[in-house]
Formats: C-alpha cells, structure tokens, sequence
C-alpha cells in the first residue's frame, strides 16, 4: 500500500523512527554491526585500514571490526590489543550504540588504543534516512 501511495502521490515520510531505544535494545550484537555496515560510505572510507576490537562487559565476548577499502566487516574474535588499532570496552551492546551516536562521556565505555581511529570510523557513517523511497528513486 505504501509503495502505490508513493507512485500516485510522491514521497510521503516513514510512519516509525527506526532510532527508537525500545526496538535497538532488540538487536544482537551482529544485526547493530550490520546496520553499522551498511551505513559506511564507501569512497570517504577507502583509505582507512582500522581494526576496532569492541568487548562486551556483560555477555564476556569480543568482536573485531575491520575496516578497510571501503567495507566493514566483523567476526568473533579474542581481544588482541596487539593486533587492534583501538579497543572499546562496554557494558553492554546498548552502549555500543550510543557510542555509535557520538557519545563518549556517560559510564561504561573504556577505549584503549588509538581514540583518532575510532573517531575516524565514526566520521565516515552516513547517517539514515527515514524518509527514503520505497518505489521510486
């Protein structure tokens, strides 16, 4: 029904907000680096070879985030802080997404590493739209 609102009538917003924290407190560990992975903007990232190493306090695992020619990829991993450019410590996933929002000052985060690479990853995020197109482009 929406798509053929959109054909007759244009482009009318998105009903939900897909920021919600009932609905992103939900999501496992991998589907928020999903997300993260899709909103990586490709050419300003193309040059960054980083390797984010986020440990989860409460579940007692770590993934390692490597980002390099434009794509993030992820996998479960041991913590190596030889080998990660930067290491976030949290409490729990939830404040892996505020960090992902750009907070960096409330309890549960420690980072370890080089805090330039992190912020670096962040910067080339795209941000989302919630008023995309269904049908037309």
């Amino acid at each position: 029904m929406s798509g053929a609102t959109e054909l007759r009538d244009g482009n009318f917003g998105t009903a939900v907000t897909a920021t919600s924290t009932s609905m992103l407190n939900q999501l496992t560990p991998e589907q928020i680096f999903d997300s993260l992975a899709l909103r990586v903007d490709g050419p300003r990232s193309w040059n960054l070879d980083i390797a984010l190493d986020i440990t989860f306090a409460d579940a007692a695992t770590n993934y390692r985030l490597a980002l390099r020619n434009g794509v993030l990829i992820y996998r479960k991993v041991a913590a190596d802080s030889a080998t990660a450019t930067v290491t976030a410590k949290l409490d729990s996933k939830f404040r892996l997404l505020m960090v992902a929002m750009g907070d960096f000052t409330s309890p549960g985060l420690e980072i370890s590493g080089d805090q330039a690479a992190l912020q670096a990853f962040l910067e080339v995020l795209d941000e989302p739209d919630e008023n995309f197109n269904i049908i037309t482009p």
